[in-house]
C-alpha cells in the first residue's frame, strides 16, 4: 500500500513519507523472517531510487544486484505455486527491477562527457526519466509519482552549459563531409563566447524571462544566457531540486534539530553568496556540523566527560572561568574529526587573526570563537558581530560567531538548542557596500547537573 502511494505521490514530501513507512515495515518483515526475498527486493527498489536521486553509483548498484538476486530467488519459490495474488506481488517486484537497471544504465551515462547518445542510452534515460509507468497504479497524468525523486537530475543533465556544447560539438563532428570544417569552427566559437556572457541581458518574453531575478542560484551555476533558453516549467524543476537538496538532509535530522536548520536557512535566504550552488552546499555543510555540535555539547552529562570537557560544567571553588580557546580548540577538533578542513589561530585574515577558519572548494568561512559572563541574549551577542563580519573583508559575506555562555546557571535550565543558534543579518553603514549575514552558536556553559535546578 505505501509502495503504491509512493508511486502516485503528488509531491516529494509524500514520497518520501510513504517510502519510510514502507521501509520500516519491510524492515520488520525481514527481522522476523530473514527468509523473505519479496521483502528484500523491495527495499532494494527503495534503495535504489534514492539512491539515483542523490547520485550514489556504487549505492544504486549494490542495489540493482541485490534485487536482482531477490527477484530471482522469489521467482524460483513460486514455481509450480503461482496463485493469482503471489503472481501479482512478483510482477510488481519485476517492475521495479526492471526501473532499477533503467535507472543504473541512466546514472551511468548523465555524468560522463559524451559527444553523442547511444540509442539504447537515450531509451534508459526516458524509462526512468517516466519513472517506468508499470510500477504505477494510476493514470500517468494523475500524480508525478517517481517523477519527484528521478526527474530533476535528469533535467540538470541536459539542461548544463557543458551538456549542450557537448551536443554541439557531436553534431558538429558528424556533420556531412560538404560541411565548411573552418565555418564549423567559427560557429563553435561563437556559441561559447555567447554562453560563456554572464552578464548579457536575456531576451524579453518568452522562455526563461528575467533569470537573474528568478532564479539567482542557477545563473550562478549554469549563466544567463543558458537559462534564458530553458521553459519555465524546467528552471522551476531544477530550482526546487536544490532545496530538494536542503529537505532531504534535513529529514534526516531529529525533530528540534530540523526546525533549527530550517530556521537558520530561512534567515539566510536573501544572502547572495548564499544562493551560489557552491558556496550554498558547503556553508549547509558548516551548518549542520554546527547543529551537531551544539547538540552534543548541550546533552553532554558532568559526570562522563574527559577533563577537556570541563569547560561546560560550573567550576570547583576557587577556580577561575574558562578561557575563549577551551570552546575554540574543541569546535576545531569537533570539525576536523568530521572531515572538515579546517586551521586555528591564522595570521593576515583581514588584517587580523582568524580564530578557525574551514577551508572549501572556493571559498573559506571565518568562525570567531567568544566567551562572556554578560548578556548572551540575540541583541546582547550583536555586540561580537562588528569583529566576527569584519573578516569577511577578502571573502563571502558569511561567517559564524561562537559564544560560550559563562552566565551563571544556578536556578536557571538550559535553553534549548533551537533558542541558541540562530542566523542574523548585519546591514552595512553605506549603501554602496554590501549587507554580512553570521551564524550565531550559543554554547552553554558554566552548568550544573539537572537535578541540582
Amino acid at each position: 500500500m505505501y509502495l503504491a502511494d509512493a508511486a502516485n505521490a503528488s509531491d516529494r514530501s509524500t514520497l518520501i513519507e510513504a517510502f519510510a513507512t514502507a521501509r520500516s515495515f519491510l524492515q520488520q518483515a525481514l527481522e522476523a523472517d530473514e527468509d523473505r526475498p519479496d521483502a528484500t527486493a523491495f527495499l532494494a527498489a527503495l534503495d535504489a531510487v534514492l539512491a539515483f536521486d542523490s547520485g550514489r553509483t556504487e549505492t544504486l548498484h549494490d542495489a540493482t544486484r541485490k534485487l536482482r538476486r531477490s527477484v530471482t530467488e522469489h521467482a524460483m519459490w513460486l514455481t509450480g505455486m503461482r496463485t493469482h495474488w503471489r503472481a501479482g506481488r512478483y510482477d510488481t517486484e519485476a517492475a521495479w527491477y526492471t526501473l532499477s537497471r533503467d535507472l543504473e544504465h541512466a546514472d551511468a551515462h548523465l555524468d560522463q562527457p559524451l559527444t553523442t547518445w547511444p540509442s539504447q542510452t537515450i531509451h534508459h534515460v526516458l524509462a526512468a526519466y517516466t519513472a517506468h509507468r508499470s510500477v504505477r497504479l494510476q493514470p500517468t497524468d494523475a500524480a508525478p509519482g517517481l517523477q519527484v525523486l528521478v526527474a530533476p537530475r535528469i533535467e540538470d543533465a541536459f539542461a548544463s552549459r557543458q551538456g549542450l556544447l557537448l551536443h554541439l560539438r557531436g553534431l558538429i563532428t558528424d556533420a556531412p563531409a560538404d560541411w565548411d570544417s573552418a565555418a564549423a569552427d567559427l560557429l563553435l566559437q561563437a556559441v561559447d563566447e555567447r554562453l560563456l556572457a554572464q552578464s548579457a541581458d536575456p531576451p524579453a518574453g518568452g522562455p526563461g524571462k528575467a533569470p537573474e531575478a528568478t532564479y539567482p542560484e542557477l545563473v550562478a551555476a549554469l549563466g544567463s544566457q543558458v537559462l534564458a533558453s530553458l521553459p519555465t516549467k524546467m528552471l522551476d524543476g531544477i530550482t526546487g531540486g536544490l532545496s530538494d537538496r536542503d529537505a532531504t538532509l534535513m529529514t534526516k535530522m531529529p525533530i528540534a534539530e530540523q526546525h533549527l536548520f530550517h530556521d537558520v536557512l530561512t534567515a539566510l535566504r536573501d544572502c547572495p553568496d548564499f544562493q551560489s550552488p557552491v558556496v550554498h552546499e558547503g556553508f549547509v555543510r558548516l551548518i549542520t556540523q554546527a547543529i551537531k555540535f551544539l547538540n552534543s555539547r548541550t546533552n553532554r552529562a558532568r559526570q562522563h566527560h574527559t577533563p577537556r570537557f570541563a569547560y561546560l560544567y560550573a567550576p570547583e571553588p576557587n577556580e577561575p572561568l574558562p578561557l575563549e580557546n577551551t570552546v575554540q580548540e574543541d569546535l576545531e577538533d569537533y570539525l576536523a574529526g568530521n572531515l572538515e578542513d579546517v586551521n586555528i589561530e591564522l595570521t593576515d585574515r583581514a588584517g587580523g587573526r582568524a580564530d578557525i577558519e574551514v577551508r572549501m572548494p572556493g571559498f573559506a568561512i571565518i568562525i570567531e570563537c567568544k566567551r562572556t559572563k554578560g548578556s548572551t541574549t540575540k541583541k546582547g551577542l550583536r555586540r561580537y558581530l562588528g569583529q566576527t563580519v569584519a573578516y569577511q573583508a577578502g571573502g563571502i559575506t558569511l561567517g559564524m560567531l561562537v559564544v560560550l555562555d559563562l552566565t551563571p546557571k544556578n536556578r536557571e535550565w538550559i535553553p534549548n538548542i533551537r533558542d541558541s543558534m540562530w542566523a542574523d543579518r548585519i546591514t552595512a553603514r553605506t549603501a554602496d557596500q554590501r549587507d554580512r549575514w553570521a551564524v550565531i552558536v550559543r554554547v552553554p556553559g558554566n552548568r550544573i547537573k539537572p537535578h541540582e535546578m
